[in-house]
C-alpha cells in the first residue's frame, strides 16, 4: 500500500468518511469554545511524548493534533498523519506548510497503514473509533501493533457513553454522532496482543482514553497480505447509498438557504443587523451538521 493512493484491506469497512475539511475546523472551534489547542493538548497528555520520538496520528483529520505532537517531539522527532479523506489531508498539508512544521501527511486507510513494521514509538487514534464498526476496529488495532516498535505506546481517545440526557445543539450532535464505551474501546487492542497499561476518564468532557504498549516479550505475528492499489475507500454497506443521498440533500438545502439569504442581504441587514444575520447563518450550519451526526448515529447502529 502507498500513502498517496491508499489501499483497502480485504473485508475492510471504512466507516464514515468526513470530507468537509473547512466546516470541520469551524465546528471544532465552536465545540471547544475557541480552545482547540488546549483541548488537543489534553488528549495528548497520556501518551507522554518525548523528544526525538516517532509518532503516527491515525485518522488525523486536518492535522491539528499531529502538528502539536511535532512540537512536543522536536526537530529530532518524526510525525506522520494519515486520513482516508483527500480534503482533510490537503488541508493538513497546508497547515503544516504555513506553520513550518515537517509533518508527513498521507491519504490512507486506518485499517491498512502504509508503513513498515515497527516504525513508530507512539501511535495515536483520537475521536475516530466511533466511526468504525467492530471488525474495522479490530483491523485498526492489529495494524497499530504491527507498526509499533517493541515497547511502543498506543493511545486511543473517544467519546464514552453518557448517562445524561443531551442538552442543547452541541449535546444533540454528540448524542447522535456515536460513542464507544470504555470496555468496547479496550477489547480490540487486547485481542490484537497489546497490553493495556492504563484506561479511564480523560478528565475532559465525557472522553475516555486507553494507553497500551507493544509487549516485546510476546511473539509478534502479523499475516502479510498483498494489498491492491485502490482509491481512498468509500462506504459500501447497504446503507451507504442512503447516507450519500442524505448528505447531498443536506448540502443542497444549505445552498438554497444560502442563496436566499444572499439575495436578501440588504433588506435583512437593514431590518436585523449584521450580528443577527451572522447568528442565523451559524445556526443553519450547526443544525445541518447536527442532522448529519444524527443520521450517522442511526446508520452505524444498523
Amino acid at each position: 500500500m502507498t500513502g498517496q493512493n491508499g489501499h483497502k484491506a480485504k473485508g475492510e469497512h471504512p466507516g464514515l468518511l468526513l470530507h468537509f475539511a473547512g466546516w470541520y475546523d469551524a465546528l471544532v472551534w465552536i465545540l471547544t469554545g475557541g480552545r482547540e489547542r488546549s483541548f488537543r493538548a489534553k488528549m495528548l497528555e497520556p501518551a507522554q511524548l518525548r523528544e526525538g520520538e516517532s509518532v503516527l496520528d491515525v485518522g488525523c483529520g486536518t492535522g491539528t493534533l499531529a502538528l502539536l505532537a511535532k512540537q512536543q517531539v522536536g526537530a529530532a522527532g518524526r510525525v506522520a498523519g494519515i486520513d482516508a479523506s483527500p480534503e482533510m489531508i490537503e488541508r493538513a498539508r497546508r497547515k503544516a506548510k504555513k506553520s513550518g512544521n515537517d509533518v508527513q501527511f498521507e491519504i490512507a486507510s486506518a485499517q491498512a497503514l502504509p508503513f513498515e513494521d515497527r516504525s513508530f514509538d507512539v501511535v495515536l487514534s483520537t475521536l475516530m473509533l466511533h466511526h468504525l464498526p467492530r471488525p474495522s476496529q479490530s483491523q485498526l488495532a492489529r495494524e497499530i501493533r504491527r507498526v509499533l516498535k517493541p515497547g511502543g505506546r498506543a493511545l486511543a481517545v473517544d467519546f464514552g457513553k453518557s448517562t445524561k440526557k443531551p442538552r442543547g445543539v452541541v449535546g444533540w450532535i454528540h448524542h447522535g454522532h456515536g460513542a464507544t464505551p470504555l470496555k468496547d474501546m479496550t477489547a480490540p487492542f487486547v485481542e490484537a496482543g497489546l497490553e493495556v497499561t492504563s484506561a479511564g476518564a480523560l478528565g475532559l468532557k465525557d472522553l475516555n482514553y486507553l494507553l497500551a504498549t507493544e509487549n516485546s516479550g510476546c511473539s509478534f505475528v502479523q499475516d502479510r497480505i498483498e494489498l491492491p492499489r485502490a482509491e481512498p475507500p468509500s462506504p459500501r454497506n447497504r446503507h451507504g447509498a442512503l447516507l450519500v443521498l442524505a448528505i447531498v440533500a443536506l448540502f443542497a438545502i444549505h445552498a438554497w438557504i444560502g442563496a436566499w439569504i444572499v439575495q436578501r442581504v440588504p433588506s435583512l441587514l437593514a431590518q436585523y443587523g449584521l450580528v443577527a444575520l451572522a447568528a442565523a447563518v451559524a445556526i443553519i450550519v450547526v443544525l445541518k451538521l447536527a442532522l448529519l451526526g444524527r443520521w450517522h448515529g442511526a446508520h452505524r447502529r444498523h
